[in-house]
């Protein structure tokens, strides 16, 4: 009942705002083409021609608006390919691929066989893993890249262990001149399991990139700008409007707001029309204290200069006129690194507009923002940084890197433990859930384009608690062909147990197994609880914890202006007091 009322709540703010959300692009045009036979014949005589990529990724309500648009005299062309299908948590089914060729019995199939990205090695053990899931459309794949060299599975005692052999076989392939530091990507199930890569990295000083913090159009200053931006377009959107008002602040306080809010929602206005009735009404200023009657009408007076100046101004006009007209520059702070990267992604936005929307005029302005609202969730990739990538299989789809190293190819990974236990409550459901997996676990071996390696750990869990672990069900189904040799003979001499397709890296007590040249040794230094240590960055603090580890040691620290920060000791740049 709760939810109920909630969602309609949130239904009526979303049409005070003329605002439709995601769901809502999709729910209201289907509903609208199902009601009305008028519209719909209007569209399916103007779109003659439907093409449809990545059609595996769609969801119900994607399948009926193109089943809607797919008129009888017309044609529908969908790429898709069920093997990639990886979001179904999110509510896309592959099995529409299946609909599809009911819906449309004379769809003519053409399968695309070849394989422009990977080797053949690397495309085969891609086939052995994918080709146990049930529902699929059967393709044999080939390699246009030749056979390349064998995949690599490697077992690691531990998670560290494993993030070491990770970061030494990068340091050897770059050594030996075969790659750059920009060709590698780790790929992990879960977020978590970056931690020991991470740390391996800081370790052996090597530079790393962690794809999927926060994202571009994510940040402050950019959510901020596209706010300004979308008043000029929706002058009765309260969230943008409540958002900017007071950025730079301008002396507006919560109850000041509150007030406007009430008496505009009293008569279903927006915040324009409000402040419009603010200054020409005086009855409307009861309530509100002088100030912010003064800073409210003053913010209207900049809102309607730039409103005129957007009917004939570029995109990057407009922008500019939020920093100065606005004065959204001050709200950056004061001259700092800080503010000179926020002033930088304003830039990096502008640089968009430039680019993509050159052409002056409020329409230019609305297509703007309906693209960047409708931005890819793969974020950019700098061009240019040289370093390793470090990113989630979900967040990989789509891209491809010349060496891939998968770690965490254990069960209760990869696949998830959720789809393991899945099985045994709900087996049907299970099943559904473990062939995701398996298909995740395929988009991330054909991101790679020459070398593939698969690495799991022999004992500890993700967030590091004490387990022994069982190789990924995933790795039985690689072909014996496809493995290096040393792989070849550990899986011959114990066929029966899946750990057997791999190569030790490490056990306790002797130094994980380097893929070339030896690990450098790393000088941990001791500390004492209640020492006082001084950061380079967070000032004085007090050790309270001194925790070693395999092979480095946690220092926790209570910095007298920064909290309490755990550090690893090896790189920490703390000086005894």
């Amino acid at each position: 009942e709760i939810v109920a009322r909630a969602y309609q709540r949130y239904q009526q703010l979303l049409q005070r705002n003329d605002g439709l959300d995601f769901d809502d692009l999709l729910l209201v045009t289907v509903k609208g083409l199902q009601r009305d036979e008028e519209l719909r014949r209007r569209y399916q005589a103007r779109y003659k021609h439907l093409l449809v990529d990545e059609f595996q990724d769609t969801n119900m309500p994607q399948y009926e608006l193109i089943q809607l648009l797919a008129s009888t005299d017309g044609s529908l062309f969908v790429v898709g390919d069920e093997d990639q299908s990886i979001y179904g948590w999110r509510g896309a089914d592959y099995r529409n691929v299946d609909r599809l060729r009911r819906a449309f019995p004379e769809l003519h199939t053409l399968l695309l066989e070849t394989n422009y990205r990977s080797t053949q090695m690397i495309v085969d053990a891609a086939k052995g893993i994918i080709s146990h899931n049930l529902i699929r459309t059967p393709k044999n794949l080939r390699a246009a890249g030749g056979t390349g060299e064998p995949v690599v599975v490697r077992e690691a005692y531990s998670r560290d262990d494993e993030a070491e052999f990770v970061v030494s076989e990068i340091e050897r392939l770059v050594a030996a001149g075969e790659f750059r530091l920009g060709d590698f990507a780790v790929m992990y199930r879960m977020n978590a399991q970056s931690r020991a890569v991470e740390e391996a990295f800081l370790r052996h000083r090597l530079p790393y990139r962690l794809v999927g913090g926060v994202r571009f159009y994510q940040r402050r200053e950019i959510k901020d700008v596209l706010s300004y931006l979308r008043l000029l377009v929706a002058d009765g959107d309260w969230v943008s409007f409540e958002r900017v008002v007071n950025a730079p602040s301008r002396g507006i306080g919560e109850v000041s707001l509150r007030t406007l809010r009430q008496a505009a929602g009293s008569l279903g206005l927006g915040p324009y029309e409000a402040l419009c009735r603010l200054r020409d009404d005086h009855t409307w200023q009861h309530g509100l204290t002088k100030r912010a009657v003064v800073a409210l009408v003053g913010f209207l007076e900049v809102w309607d200069r730039v409103r005129a100046l957007a009917q004939s101004a570029t995109v990057a006009d407009l922008i500019d006129a939020v920093l100065i007209s606005f004065e959204y520059s001050q709200h950056l702070g004061p001259d700092s690194a800080e503010a000179e990267e926020r002033l930088q992604n304003i830039r990096e936005l502008r640089a968009v507009a430039v680019d993509r929307y050159p052409v002056p005029g409020i329409e230019s302005l609305a297509s703007f923002l309906d693209g960047v609202a409708l931005v890819a969730e793969v974020d950019q990739l700098e061009e240019g940084v040289e370093a390793p990538v470090l990113m989630t299989l979900h967040t990989a789809k789509g891209l491809e890197f010349p060496v891939v190293l998968i770690v965490g190819m254990q069960e209760g990974i990869l696949p998830h433990s959720r789809a393991v236990e899945r099985l045994n409550d709900n087996p049907s459901e299970g099943l559904r859930e473990l062939e995701e997996e398996r298909r995740l676990c395929y988009v991330g071996i054909t991101r790679a384009m020459r070398r593939l390696y698969l690495l799991h750990s022999l004992s500890g869990g993700v967030y590091g608690q004490d387990s022994r672990n069982q190789p990924s069900r995933f790795l039985k189904d690689l072909p014996p062909e496809v493995l290096a040799t040393a792989d070849r003979r550990q899986r011959a001499r114990a066929s029966r147990q899946a750990s057997a397709l791999s190569t030790p890296v490490g056990r306790p007590g002797t130094a994980p197994e380097p893929a070339g040249d030896a690990v450098k040794e790393v000088r941990v230094p001791e500390y004492r609880v209640g020492e006082t240590v001084v950061h380079a960055r967070f000032g004085e603090g007090v050790v309270i914890e001194y925790k070693p580890t395999r092979n480095d040691a946690d220092v926790t620290v209570a910095f007298a202006n920064k909290g309490v920060k755990r550090l690893l000791a090896s790189i920490a740049p703390l000086e005894r007091k």
